[in-house]
């Protein structure tokens, strides 16, 4: 085996150097931080959609004057009868006669009462002067003519053409001593011609019961004879021939 041989002397002995570590490499920078993004502003909403337009209102229709009553007479009226003037002072149903009657005020002394009939007061004027109609034999005054100024209203619309009507059924014909019915009452007639409280033809039923309003006189003239509250008078329209109701 080899023998290891000591330096001479005086010689410097070398120590080795111990191997030198090396030095850690630094640490990379941290990686510069983004700049934060730009706010970006949000979207504007869509303007919200336009308002529709309102439609104009329809004009509205004009509101028809209620019809006057009794074929358009209206108390306080002036009005014509048989050629006489006067004013209209009542109107409605009356105790001497069916249906409604139109009591006027005549302006001279050629009229029949003082607007009590059968003891029943309707209106008061002077005597004489009073008379009881129907519309048919009363003429309104006129009206007054329209203001010149005043425009004139547009021509309305023709109307439809209404349908034909059908001819009315034909009036009845009674004869004295015929045996009638009268709202549904029976009765006997016992006059049939004109009267003075009213004009056209009359008749006078006398009823079999005491459903009536007088005894076949009224505005004092007899017309014909039966008990009290037993006559009545009407016109053929209102009554009907006992054949006819029992079929």
């Amino acid at each position: 085996a080899p023998t290891l041989s000591a330096p001479p002397a005086g010689a410097a002995v070398r120590t080795a150097a111990a191997p030198q570590t090396p030095s850690p490499a630094a640490p990379a920078p941290p990686a510069p931080t983004p700049a934060p993004p730009a706010p970006v502003a949000p979207a504007a909403p869509p303007p919200p959609p336009p308002a529709p337009v309102a439609a104009a209102p329809p004009t509205p229709a004009p509101v028809a004057a209620a019809p006057a009553p009794s074929g358009g007479f209206s108390v306080g009226q002036k009005v014509s009868w048989n050629g006489k003037s006067g004013v209209v002072q009542f109107v409605g149903a009356v105790k001497f006669a069916t249906g409604e009657w139109i009591g006027v005020e005549l302006d001279t002394d050629s009229g029949m009462h003082n607007g009590t009939v059968m003891g029943k007061e309707y209106f008061t004027c002077a005597p004489k002067r009073g008379i009881f109609s129907q519309a048919a034999a009363l003429q309104g005054a006129s009206a007054p003519a329209p203001s010149a100024q005043a425009p004139a209203p547009a021509a309305p619309a023709p109307p439809a053409a209404a349908p034909a009507a059908a001819a009315p059924a034909p009036v009845e014909s009674f004869t004295v001593g015929q045996k009638v019915s009268w709202s549904g009452k029976s009765g006997v007639v016992k006059f049939i011609g004109s009267v003075k409280f009213a004009k056209g033809e009359w008749i006078g039923v006398e009823l079999d019961t005491e459903a009536g309003v007088h005894n076949g006189s009224v505005m004092g003239v007899g017309y014909f004879e039966c008990a009290p509250k037993r006559g009545i008078f009407a016109q053929a329209a209102q009554l009907q021939a006992r054949s006819l109701v029992a079929a």
